[in-house]
């Protein structure tokens, strides 16, 4: 796996982005049928894997052991964060993202996205803003047999004991919050993109 020295400055700046984690990246990876002979591996490293199942996993890795994860055998494919390419100037160029951008005054804001993932930890952070209310519009739990819940019922659970009676829903995996998070998370976002 060889990186070209743009992509390892863009990475190392992302790595170091991450207030908990400074010095870390997540990368996927496709591994196949043999989780646990890889999970060992990537432990031998430091690094640590999330099973995302059919073969494929997030490596959360120290920046200096990229290299001896791209060594074992046994991984397919790795994958580098799509935030390192969001400021790189020939997608963003094929995909008229400056044109667009100058000529509709665009710059992202009051954007709605929707998941459909493992569940969201509304709890999180990242998806509150700086007076502690939620930034989520709408939960819809399948689990929970359909049920939704409003950006209403979700702030009352929040500023409750507990939150769970109001709002049951939880993300028991974490790939939907981790997912989530990285789309809502601000300050991240802002950084990279400098």
């Amino acid at each position: 796996m060889k990186a070209t020295p743009d992509v390892k400055s863009k990475l190392v700046k992302f790595s170091n982005n991450e207030g908990i984690e400074a010095g870390r990246v997540e990368l996927t990876i496709l591994y196949g049928l043999n989780r646990v002979a890889v999970e060992k591996n990537i432990n031998d490293i430091g690094g640590v894997l999330e099973d995302l199942g059919y073969g494929f996993g997030i490596v959360d890795i120290a920046m200096s052991n990229i290299e001896k994860l791209a060594a074992i055998a046994l991984i397919e494919y790795i994958e580098f964060p799509k935030t390192l390419y969001i400021s790189f100037a020939p997608s963003n160029t094929a995909a008229c993202v400056q044109q667009v951008s100058e000529e509709y005054g665009l710059a992202g804001e009051g954007i709605l996205i929707g998941f459909i993932d493992t569940g969201i930890d509304y709890m999180h952070p990242a998806f509150m803003d700086q007076a502690g209310n939620t930034r989520i519009d709408y939960i819809y739990d399948f689990i929970l047999g359909g049920r939704s819940f409003n950006i209403n019922d979700i702030n009352r659970a929040i500023k409750s004991k507990n939150h769970l009676v109001i709002v049951p829903q939880q993300d028991q995996v974490g790939h939907g919050t981790h997912v989530a998070s990285l789309v809502a998370e601000e300050k991240l976002i802002k950084d990279i993109s400098e």
